[in-house]
């Protein structure tokens, strides 16, 4: 029981390591091209070459093909230079990233705002992604056991943890009421990459990467936590927590089948573990103060 679990947790946030990784790659890319006019990536499948992009949507490549972009080693440099540090170390990244999320959402709340441009409908006729991604979105609770072991002052955690996901619920819900009403239709599924496409004005240009690079951020401390899950179940927890996600997240990079395959898996399987197994960790967790 315990090993399954502890697997079932390592497969969850390996998988949520791996989905941000990918998201923020494409948007390396896109600041790379706006700030010198173009990125490459060494395409090995089907052929071997080097693809230069100017594109400068979130997704600069083509779909389908295999390889290894400017971007992704860019992200990935990022993420082993902070992922060296210990975990208290990645405190001041994570300060960062809130601060990055929560700039980034005003300003590009304020932008479709005062856009007035017509509305898009409010849930689509694609339900199932819609809950897919809400789903996924809440995926971080899948840290919070390792977090709560790791924390000193465990009722500070406590209040911490229900005022970021009240936060979270509350962002989620108003930057989707603003975009349903104010921004124009039809849209691709990715928001901010239709805002870009649209040559839009700098603050908000950079409030788009500054967004990404809040993903960014917490992909080290991902890799940190899923080293000590695997602890628990294999020898070699430093090389697989390492290697397993970014190794998936080459694969899945560029591919069309990735955005439908997270959307599915996350209300078939990750929903049940991220919403369940920590909860039954708090359930039996010997401190009785936790709450």
């Amino acid at each position: 029981g315990y090993r399954a679990t502890m697997f079932l947790l390592s497969a969850s946030l390996a998988a949520l390591t791996c989905a941000q990784i990918v998201v923020t790659s494409q948007a390396v890319d896109s600041f790379i091209i706006y700030l010198f006019g173009s990125s490459s990536m060494v395409q090995f499948y089907p052929s071997p070459s080097l693809l230069t992009t100017t594109n400068p949507s979130l997704n600069p490549f083509p779909a389908g093909v295999y390889g290894i972009s400017a971007g992704f080693l860019v992200d990935a440099a990022i993420c082993i230079y902070l992922g060296r540090l210990d975990i208290n170390d990645n405190v001041l990244p994570q300060v960062v990233s809130g601060v990055l999320n929560v700039v980034s959402i005003v300003i590009l709340s304020w932008w479709m705002y005062t856009g007035r441009d017509g509305g898009v409908e409010m849930l689509g006729n694609e339900s199932g992604e819609v809950m897919g991604v809400a789903v996924f979105n809440f995926a971080f609770v899948i840290a919070v056991p390792s977090l709560y072991e790791s924390a000193g002052d465990k009722k500070g955690f406590r209040t911490a943890m229900r005022a970021a996901v009240g936060i979270m619920m509350s962002v989620c819900c108003f930057v989707g009421i603003i975009a349903a009403t104010y921004v124009s239709g039809p849209l691709p599924g990715n928001l901010l990459s239709s805002i870009l496409v649209r040559s839009p004005p700098l603050p908000v240009r950079l409030s788009i990467y500054a967004y990404a690079l809040a993903l960014l951020l917490p992909i080290p401390l991902y890799t940190i936590l899923l080293k000590r899950n695997l602890a628990a179940i294999t020898p070699h927890p430093t090389l697989y927590a390492v290697s397993l996600p970014w190794l998936a997240a080459c694969v899945c990079y560029l591919q069309p089948w990735f955005t439908p395959l997270l959307n599915w898996s996350s209300l078939l399987c990750l929903g049940f573990i991220n919403f369940t197994i920590p909860l039954l960790l708090l359930i039996h967790h010997p401190d009785p103060t936790v709450s």
